[in-house]
């Protein structure tokens, strides 16, 4: 059995090291069912938690997640928050409508703007972590998986969800959330030369002409 200690991890500038701490004190490593603990407090509580206390929740739980505690099992709750806000059939909304805390809320009333701040403090505070496991089993699929742009994107469950096309929202708060978390990402893929990046650099002019690819284009 490991010794007990306070949970830490690398400090940003790379000298030293962060400990875990909250109002009440410091977060210990020897906490054998918070992974579990703190996914059914997401699964049972977001959903009535109001915009604030909705992003501090995933903000704590993005930074503990970020020391790699439980086996890295903690970023479950990014993947099914992720498919919550950029998978599942919900309405945009705006960033400038309230969010008050509801506890009669169900999830699919919750638009994108209510839980894209959410997803974002992931990717801000857990984005490297995320990165590492997805590089390990990204390309673990057929290729009848992968999705493609043109003919087969109208014939897809997205484009038959969004026949008429998408329409532009004007919505700068979530723009600006949804553009910072892009940069976040694209860098910690550019920062550990990623084999998601190695495949890209390595494709031919088909892939590098791709529109959709015009991001990571400019980045690198």
């Amino acid at each position: 059995m490991s010794p007990m200690k306070a949970l830490s991890k690398i400090a940003p500038s790379g000298c030293g090291i962060d400990i875990a701490r909250t109002p009440d004190g410091a977060v210990w490593n020897d906490l054998p069912f918070l992974d579990t603990d703190m996914t059914d407090f997401w699964v049972n509580d977001c959903v009535a938690m109001g915009a604030k206390q909705r992003l501090n929740a995933a903000s704590f739980l993005a930074k503990l997640a970020s020391t790699r505690v439980a086996k890295d099992r903690l970023c479950q709750i990014a993947l099914l928050l992720f498919r919550d806000t950029f998978e599942a059939v919900r309405p945009l909304g705006s960033s400038n409508e309230p969010d008050d805390e509801d506890p009669r809320r169900t999830m699919h009333v919750l638009t994108i703007a209510a839980l894209l701040p959410s997803a974002c403090a992931w990717i801000r505070e857990a984005g490297h972590n995320i990165i590492l496991l997805s590089d390990v089993s990204w390309n673990d699929c057929s290729s009848s998986t992968i999705g493609k742009g043109g003919f087969t994107f109208v014939k897809s469950e997205l484009g038959q969800r969004v026949p008429g096309g998408f329409t532009k929202a004007d919505e700068m708060g979530l723009a600006e959330h949804a553009a910072k978390a892009i940069d976040i990402m694209l860098g910690n893929v550019k920062e550990r030369n990623s084999q998601i990046l190695r495949v890209f650099e390595s494709a031919g002019d088909a892939v590098h002409q791709d529109k959709d690819l015009l991001g990571p284009k400019k980045k690198w």
